[in-house]
């Protein structure tokens, strides 16, 4: 949400008519895009339909317009566009094209014209916040985009920062300058022996942390699992007495790390 975007660049034919917001199939469903000025927004099949009750609110499509593509097997429905703008007046820019059928419309501005016919300005202001976010502007307008505002005259933060060549981003919170590592416990593992016969040490110094241990075959099926709690002064015994001659893997896991070892077992 309130991002801005521009110079949409593909390598098919018509190179800036990429969709800077995109549903490409997959059947992506129930996401909102609120509060951007891109270029172009664009639904279309190549992987299929996407999902219902994706949300366009209050965003604005500068250069082609907003553009649902066709589908000779099952195209996009039930998709909902509220408050958007389109502003290029250049021939067949500026477009709004849907496809598929059910969808929700109100308060379009479509190059100055109100889609559907009728419907009044916009009663919303966000569908995820209770006011303006904390980057906006004291005195600007919330939400920017769609009736009754202006068309074209809106803007956002985000776009006023690139325009300015100073801060192109944002971070309201401390900056992160290191990350603490999680001590690994399971460094120290050790099994013996390898190749085993009838049964396996497990050795894990130093840790206090409860692990779980798993033996897998190379289908991945599990031969054998324990969960082992604060327990590893002594040395670990796992009885592979039912174990078939084989090749095998053993997986252990506390609250920070997994770790993987190969076992051969010989009868």
């Amino acid at each position: 949400s309130y991002n801005y975007s521009i110079e949409p660049h593909r390598s098919e034919p018509i190179p800036d008519a990429s969709g800077d917001i995109s549903f490409h199939g997959h059947y992506p469903f129930s996401n909102l895009w609120e509060g951007n000025i891109a270029q172009n927004i664009v639904i279309d099949h190549y992987w299929g339909p996407s999902g219902p009750y994706n949300t366009l609110f209050s965003n604005r499509a500068e250069l082609w317009g907003i553009i649902m593509t066709t589908s000779a097997l099952k195209e996009t429905d039930k998709q909902n566009f509220v408050g958007s703008e389109t502003t290029n007046t250049e021939l067949v820019h500026g477009l709004y094209i849907l496809t598929g059928t059910d969808h929700f419309e109100y308060g379009n501005n479509i190059l100055g014209n109100i889609l559907p016919p009728g419907t009044t300005d916009l009663p919303d202001n966000s569908y995820y916040l209770d006011e303006a976010p904390d980057f906006w502007g004291e005195f600007m307008e919330w939400p920017s985009v769609g009736i009754p505002v202006e068309l074209g005259t809106g803007n956002i933060p985000a776009r006023m920062r690139y325009e300015s060549g100073q801060n192109y981003t944002i971070c309201p919170d401390s900056i992160i300058t290191d990350i603490d590592e999680p001590a690994n416990t399971l460094s120290d593992l050790r099994i013996w022996p390898n190749p085993a016969i009838s049964y396996l040490n497990i050795s894990v110094p130093g840790s206090n942390s409860t692990i779980s241990i798993s033996l897998y075959n190379l289908l991945g099926k599990t031969e054998y699992s324990c969960i082992i709690k604060n327990n590893f002064n002594e040395p670990i015994t796992i009885p592979l007495d039912h174990v078939r001659r084989g090749i095998y893997l053993v997986t252990f896991v506390d609250d920070k790390t997994t770790i993987t070892r190969k076992l051969i077992v010989t009868k």
